[in-house]
């Protein structure tokens, strides 16, 4: 619990809780194409801040007037399905992921929240990234990724959500041999297209944080092997 005065049992350790994970799924393996893909279930403890004279479960609206109890408050259940591929076809490589996840609250003393969807998590997300290694130039591999994120809800009410994100990255890489030494050089443009979104929205104590994603980055960098 917060060491702040706010919380009438600051600064104490809540009991230990337990989450439960259950999963099956199948995957391939072949020397052009392999895939896997696994349904899952989550139980995950919560907790909430519950007002400390009449025990009424609140939405994180403690304040030094009005001290709260921190305590564990029902279950979030996270359901989904998620699949993974690989190809590979002469110099060109591709790897994709996507996942559909149904998040909720239950058992919760506060019944607004039962059935809400928690904060800061997406319903859905999509990666893929293309590797082409260059004939002409032995050594040089181009590089692309895509990343998408659906939207996120910032407060445990639903009230407010952050929309989906998508965002692209290009990278090469070059490989070549000095003497006994592995010199490898890469150069990457992240978020190439200048994308302004909210990439994560965590609550907590009773705030809510947006961290945007970061602008338009090129970076560089040389490593060399012994």
């Amino acid at each position: 619990v917060p060491n702040r005065t706010r919380y009438v049992n600051a600064g104490q350790a809540l009991p230990a809780l337990k989450s439960r994970q259950v999963e099956i799924g199948v995957k391939h393996a072949g020397r052009v194409f392999d895939w896997r893909v696994a349904a899952f279930a989550i139980r995950r403890p919560a907790v909430s801040d519950f007002h400390s004279d009449d025990g009424a479960a609140s939405l994180d609206d403690c304040s030094d007037a009005d001290p709260c109890v921190r305590r564990s408050d029902g279950i979030a259940h996270h359901r989904g399905v998620e699949a993974e591929a690989d190809w590979r076809i002469g110099d060109l490589s591709l790897r994709g992921s996507a996942m559909l996840l149904r998040a909720r609250r239950s058992s919760s003393v506060n019944a607004s929240l039962n059935g809400r969807q928690p904060t800061n998590v997406p319903a859905r997300s999509l990666k893929l990234q293309a590797a082409y290694n260059v004939t002409a130039v032995p050594g040089l591999a181009l590089i692309g990724f895509l990343t998408h994120e659906g939207r996120r809800m910032v407060v445990p009410d639903n009230s407010v959500a952050t929309p989906g994100w998508t965002r692209v990255d290009l990278g090469a890489r070059f490989t070549q041999r000095v003497n006994t030494q592995t010199v490898v050089w890469r150069v990457a443009i992240d978020n190439a297209t200048n994308r302004r979104a909210w990439q994560e929205a965590p609550y907590q104590f009773g705030h809510a944080y947006l961290y945007p994603l970061a602008p338009r980055t090129v970076h560089a960098s040389l490593a060399v092997r012994f």
